[in-house]
């Protein structure tokens, strides 16, 4: 058994030394003999200071490294789960809904400008959006979207029954002008 000089222990990072070595190495080294090479010293409580035998163990680095991820992943999620329901609390009130709206104009505001140049009538526009905005207004992209017919349906006239394709957010419900005379003189009629 070891007898430390008090007078020359001191902690440094966390760990007890005796004359610039760690205690637990010189424990170690004293009842099992040399660390070899790559080997690291675990404490097993997790303690840095409990240099008792029983509590070291010897262990390659890469797995003393593992081994200290998972206890320090694991230390986290266990703090973070209690803190999660308290932090989701606090965000649906006022004060936390305040909190969110400040924070996202802020990063918006920080964002940089970039230069774009829009898909429909070619002129050029800055953008702080992150993605790549091909559009330079609404009005173009809505005007985009009627060209492509990407909002197309086909419908069926109250008039004829005849099928015709029309954009869905417009309200038509004839194929054509005469139809639309006969249904406004229907409505007419009825009322």
């Amino acid at each position: 058994m070891i007898r430390f000089n008090a007078k020359d222990l001191f902690i440094k990072r966390g760990y007890l030394h005796y004359k610039n070595k760690p205690c637990h190495r010189i424990i170690w080294e004293q009842d099992v003999g040399p660390i070899p090479k790559g080997f690291e010293i675990h404490h097993v409580d997790g303690n840095k200071l409990n240099n008792s035998f029983d509590n070291l163990q010897c262990l390659s680095k890469s797995d003393h490294m593992k081994l200290h991820a998972l206890l320090s992943l694991e230390r986290r999620s266990k703090c973070m789960s209690k803190n999660s329901k308290k932090v989701h609390a606090w965000l649906s009130t006022e004060v936390g809904k305040k909190f969110l709206s400040d924070k996202a104009k802020k990063q918006f505001q920080d964002r940089p400008l970039h230069k774009c140049v829009c898909a429909e009538c070619g002129k050029e526009f800055d953008s702080k959006h992150v993605r790549v905005t091909k559009f330079c207004s609404n009005n173009c992209m809505s005007r985009d979207r009627r060209k492509s017919g990407l909002d197309n349906e086909t419908r069926s006239c109250v008039i004829c029954s005849e099928p015709f394709v029309i954009n869905k957010y417009q309200l038509t419900k004839t194929c054509s002008k005469p139809c639309r005379a006969k249904h406004i003189g229907n409505l007419k009629r009825k009322s």
